[in-house]
């Protein structure tokens, strides 16, 4: 997500927990969320108006083979184009709702909302920014039913519990993760400072919580008993908002901790993906592609990679830049006969708010 014609910026967009709702919300810079729907049958015509434009160029020399990718929007299963182009974003303008929280001091940029976890049409919404509050709203009205108070520096990341759906953990740039219960108005359950620099994510798993921060670190800690990390994975590299996936385990598992891979992108334009169950690296996406024709080499993110969002089909994953692209990558179909059976990701669709590089073929790219 990301701001039109220089209006307030879009921080965070999340779907709602029903898959049959084809609905989600966004925070924004200028402090409110928003509610917007999106439309099955308007997805469907765009791809196969950039499936058509594919087949009717006439071009024969395509990177890969005829491997379909399933991406799932909110419970709605579409195949997209399998081979690296730029696919036709479909733009959504006008929100079906748009609310500000109410409370001391509201106003300060949104960096965060969230759906609650639940199996209603309507659950409430948390939300929180630059103010160190965290607002819990109905959805339905936008009105603002209490404020949590507690960090001392901006919010940067919410996110709710699947598993008990009245739970919700807020990290902050104070360097520590609080664990709230919107069924009560009173101080957190827990307060942990995570880590020795800001956080950018703190996500649920289970019952357990993976953070990652500035300080180069991924941690896995267990709600029940929070006093020190189960796992602790350092990088190279600060890492800003991690997305996890349980998908892609080479086999069945237990433990939540097991069946987990965590894809991080980095403040140096890589994004790697680590296992919870060995705490280690499985992969990392390739950094550089070329054109087969041309043979011209160029980054893939040219700028920090901001975030990152596993496809719930568990083949690949999305990933974000400050540059303005998103690529979507694949699990590489030869991935099997690689050493010690490490998945390798290959750059499927690439699409970009900016002006692409010089030399950069924009239907034609290939892996190093």
């Amino acid at each position: 997500a990301g701001s039109g014609g220089g209006g307030p910026s879009l921080n965070s967009a999340r779907f709602h927990p029903l898959a049959s709702e084809t609905c989600f919300v966004t925070s924004s810079g200028d402090g409110t969320f928003s509610l917007w729907r999106f439309s099955k049958d308007r997805i469907c015509r765009s791809v196969n108006a950039a499936k058509h434009t594919r087949q009717s160029s006439g071009d024969d020399d395509l990177v890969g083979d005829e491997n379909q990718v399933l991406c799932e929007i909110g419970g709605f299963l579409d195949s997209i184009l399998d081979d690296v182009c730029e696919l036709p974003p479909v733009v959504i303008r006008d929100p079906i709702a748009h609310y500000k929280p109410s409370g001391e001091g509201t106003g300060a940029p949104l960096t965060a909302a969230e759906f609650l976890k639940s199996n209603t049409v309507s659950p409430a919404i948390v939300s929180g920014g630059w103010d160190s509050q965290v607002f819990l709203s109905d959805s339905q009205t936008g009105r603002t039913v209490h404020v949590y108070t507690g960090h001392e520096g901006p919010i940067t990341n919410i996110c709710s519990c699947a598993q008990k759906d009245s739970l919700f953990v807020s990290c902050s740039q104070d360097a520590s993760i609080r664990v709230w219960d919107s069924t009560q108005r009173n101080n957190a359950l827990a307060i942990l400072n995570a880590h020795s620099r800001p956080l950018s994510s703190a996500i649920f798993t289970g019952l357990d919580i993976v953070t990652a921060s500035d300080d180069g670190c991924l941690k896995l800690w267990d709600l029940r008993n929070i006093t020190s990390p189960l796992l602790t994975i350092r990088v190279n590299s600060s890492i800003n908002r991690i997305s996890l996936s349980s998908t892609l385990s080479p086999s069945p598992v237990e433990s939540t901790k097991q069946a987990s891979l965590v894809a991080c992108p980095l403040d140096n334009r890589t994004v790697r993906i680590y296992s919870l169950a060995t705490a280690t690296r499985v992969a990392a996406l390739p950094t550089r592609s070329k054109n087969r024709t041309s043979g011209i080499a160029f980054r893939m993110h040219q700028k920090m990679a901001t975030c990152a969002a596993w496809l719930p089909a568990g083949s690949g994953l999305f990933s974000a830049s400050l540059d303005g692209s998103v690529i979507q990558w694949e699990l590489s179909p030869f991935a099997s006969t690689l050493n010690n059976n490490d998945p390798s990701f290959l750059p499927v669709n690439h699409a970009s708010t900016n002006k692409r590089a010089p030399g950069i073929n924009n239907k034609l790219m290939e892996s190093l």
